[in-house]
Formats: structure tokens, C-alpha cells, sequence
């Protein structure tokens, strides 16, 4: 599992994972992704394209950082593209919690528009 800062700046960021999100994946990545989305409290992508698969560890990790960013008045949004990711934030039903975008562009849009 990777993570890769894609963007940072004043007003967002964009991070990407690349890899299984499964239960070994959430403990290579986790407080790099914590320390890189949680901790700077801005809003952020993260880019999911590249996760092979999601387990409900991995859901769990996006979940955590989001109530915690949304506890701190910021806003996450996930691109997801692929058919596994899609169909796992699906049946978690995280697509309800956490905004969900077919592509970067799709992604910022969803960050600038109201809080839904």
C-alpha cells in the first residue's frame, strides 16, 4: 500500500492510495494517512483509482478521518473509478457519509459546493 501527496495547498489537498486497502494495507498507511489528511484539518481528495481492493478495515480508515476533518468544519470527498472500490463503498453504504466522486475534477466540485 502506498500513499502519495498529489497536492497541497492553502485551501485543499490531494492525496492517492495505491494498493490493497485490506487489513495489512490500513496498517502500512494509516498514520502516514492520518499525519498527511487528519492532521492538517483542510478539506481533501483522496484518490482511490488506484485501490485494488477495500476491505472493511480500509472503509473504517476513510470513515475515522472523515468524521474527524468533518469535526473540525472540513470535508473529504473520495474518487473512486474502479469496479471493486465502487461496488465496496457501495454495500458499506460510506458513499452516504462521505461524498463520492467519479473523478478529480468531479471531486473539487464536490468540495466547493455547499455541505450537503
Amino acid at each position: 500500500m502506498k500513499l502519495q501527496i498529489v497536492s497541497t495547498a492553502a485551501d485543499q489537498q490531494h492525496v492517492a492510495l495505491q494498493g490493497r486497502l485490506d487489513s495489512a494495507g490500513v496498517d502500512a498507511v494509516e498514520s502516514q494517512f492520518n499525519a498527511a489528511v487528519v492532521a492538517r484539518r483542510k478539506p481533501v481528495i483522496v484518490d482511490l483509482t488506484q485501490v485494488e481492493f477495500l476491505s472493511s478495515m480500509g472503509v473504517r480508515m476513510l470513515l475515522s478521518a472523515a468524521k474527524a476533518l468533518q469535526r473540525a468544519g472540513v470535508r473529504m470527498v473520495l474518487v473512486a473509478s474502479g469496479q471493486v472500490v465502487t461496488t465496496a463503498l457501495t454495500h458499506s453504504a460510506i458513499d452516504e457519509l462521505i461524498p463520492v466522486a467519479a473523478d478529480v475534477d468531479g471531486a473539487r466540485a464536490l468540495l466547493s459546493s455547499p455541505t450537503r
